[in-house]
């Protein structure tokens, strides 16, 4: 027997190796096991080094522990509202079984028997048949976990009522779905048309399927633009969610297609258009950010990223626009991770977690276990924000009010024009700021409403000046919500540019403020329904500052 520092050094080593495997088998899929046994000894947790594909795993298994908390006690996971009353629990479903977890686990089971009771409870009271079904988006998502249950006719049985309602709700004249209420648009059309393949792999296809695919072509080229990409609906910007999903749509519609000579010229003109949209996506590529117009928001980032996956994965693409768009996006997804496991909401959880286990149309593969020993701090994670203010600390709520300022029509630019020479702006009541005057506005509550300042309208810049009064030169954090984006400018200078749609809050920006009176200036857009903004200073740990005023009379 061989002994010696040397050899019990080496056994020590051997061990430690065998551990990390052990562990690893646990939780990767069979794919990456091979990897996780090459990489030797096992390193300090949140190492830069470590592989990617542990952080991922480490990653989904938090997910999924904090999906399976979320579940009701009934087997659901609650509703959005009532047009969706078993969408959230379809797609955390969907996302579990994608996560590895098996049919058998209790609580998939669970969900599982609550879904196809909710889907017999529809059949047996209300009266219609398919027209039970009351959202696209739901049908969609049903039918997609309908197949990744598997071709048991307890299941496949399920999907053809369903069908029959997508059927159905098609708009002939816009040639897109809607919810089904409401105007169509290309979102929902994504669900549809990814609910009819689904069926489809399982060889169930509404009559007359073919002419519901050529049809639908039709609508989803007409939501490409002249830039490139696709957008929400024909007269709106393109967006990187909606470019994406008009990729991933195109190259289903060649598939349901072929062999359809009437869909012929179609085909041709929706693969132009593909390829344009192509070169806009590797164009404006990131993984931070849905490119909305000229926004670079965090509105619908999940859904985005969920669709990302699934256009390179329908192409076969490593890059785009020379970018590991997979590392890229489970990097981001990682450190953007919260301490409980999500990423926001039930559905923004449901979307990651799918994004990173590439989940486009595939049957999920199961894992034996899930890492028990899965802890957040052991993942990278972006660096701590400041402390937000706290829940006493006085929002400012008088302010000098100019606007509103239209921008180029159709170019959601009205954020992006000066239009009052922003630099040199003095609000003062009754004096000019550009083709307006400012007016005086004491908001009744924290949030300052711009449409009932009298301002405000859609597609419009409003403009809001204070004077800040500090007792002493200092640094604080000025904290922002904003509907929709918003531009912040002290003494002159431009120190916060976010433009984006729909709301967004907790943004902050350091303001050097000096010992007297500075020019503070915030311009909101606005692209539809609100025009609105919250501000508070305050101190590194979210505390009032003492002696700090807003002050909108002139010196």
């Amino acid at each position: 027997m061989r002994s010696g520092p040397r050899y019990h050094a080496a056994v020590r080593h051997a061990a430690a190796c065998l551990r990390k495997v052990i562990v690893t088998a646990r939780v990767l899929a069979p794919a990456l096991l091979v990897l996780a046994c090459l990489c030797g000894p096992a390193r300090a947790a949140g190492e830069e080094d470590e592989p990617l594909e542990l952080q991922v795993n480490r990653a989904i298994d938090l997910s999924v522990r904090k999906l399976l908390s979320e579940q009701a006690e009934d087997g659901s996971w609650g509703a959005w509202d009532k047009v969706h009353p078993l969408g959230r629990t379809a797609l955390s479903l969907f996302a579990l079984l994608h996560a590895g977890l098996p049919q058998s686990h209790a609580q998939v089971a669970k969900g599982i028997d609550y879904l196809l009771a909710g889907l017999a409870a529809r059949r047996a009271t209300l009266p219609g048949g398919a027209a039970a079904y009351r959202s696209t988006y739901e049908t969609g998502i049903i039918l997609m976990l309908l197949y990744s249950l598997g071709p048991k006719p307890r299941y496949v049985d399920e999907m053809e009522p369903l069908v029959e309602f997508l059927a159905q709700h098609f708009d002939e004249g816009q040639k897109l779905w809607a919810y089904p209420e409401g105007a169509p648009d290309l979102s929902n059309t994504q669900y549809a048309i990814l609910g009819l393949k689904a069926a489809s792999l399982r060889g169930v296809a509404p009559r007359k399927a073919k002419a519901v695919w050529a049809e639908a072509l039709k609508g989803i080229v007409r939501c490409h633009k002249p830039d490139g990409g696709f957008a929400y609906q024909p007269a709106r910007m393109s967006s990187s969610s909606m470019t994406v999903a008009g990729l991933a749509l195109v190259k289903l519609c060649e598939e349901e297609l072929k062999g359809f000579a009437a869909a012929g010229k179609d085909l041709k003109e929706a693969r132009d258009a593909a390829r344009a949209a192509e070169e806009w996506i590797a164009r404006n590529f990131t993984v931070s950010a849905n490119v909305d117009g000229l926004s670079r928001g965090a509105s619908n980032l999940y859904y985005y990223l969920y669709g990302l996956e699934r256009y390179a994965v329908f192409y076969g693409l490593k890059t785009i626009g020379g970018h590991d768009w997979y590392r890229e996006g489970a990097e981001f997804l990682i450190r953007d991770q919260q301490d409980d496991g999500s990423w926001g909401s039930t559905e923004q959880t449901c979307f990651a977690l799918l994004f990173l286990r590439k989940a486009a149309l595939t049957m999920p593969a199961e894992r034996s276990d899930l890492l028990g020993e899965a802890r957040r701090e052991d993942n990278p994670k972006f660096e701590k924000a400041a402390t937000p203010p706290r829940p006493e600390t006085p929002c400012a709520r008088e302010w000098l009010v100019a606007g509103p300022f239209a921008g180029t029509p159709g170019q959601d630019d009205a954020l992006l024009i000066d239009h009052i020479s922003e630099a040199d702006a003095r609000g003062a009541a009754n004096k000019k700021a550009g083709k307006k005057k400012w007016f005086a506005y004491l908001s009744d509550e924290d949030s300052v409403d711009l449409q009932k300042a009298g301002a405000g309208q859609d597609w419009t810049a409003t403009y809001a000046f204070t004077w800040v009064v500090s007792p002493v030169e200092q640094e604080v954090l000025l904290w922002l919500d904003s509907d929709d984006g918003i531009r912040v400018f002290h003494e002159g200078q431009l120190v916060l540019d976010d433009h984006h749609h729909d709301g967004k809050s907790d943004m902050s920006v350091r303001l050097a403020l000096p010992a007297g009176r500075s020019r503070l200036l915030l311009k909101v857009e606005n692209i539809g329904y609100y025009c609105r903004f919250k501000a508070r200073f305050a101190g590194p740990e979210g505390e009032e500052l003492e002696g700090l005023a807003t002050d909108i009379s002139p010196r």
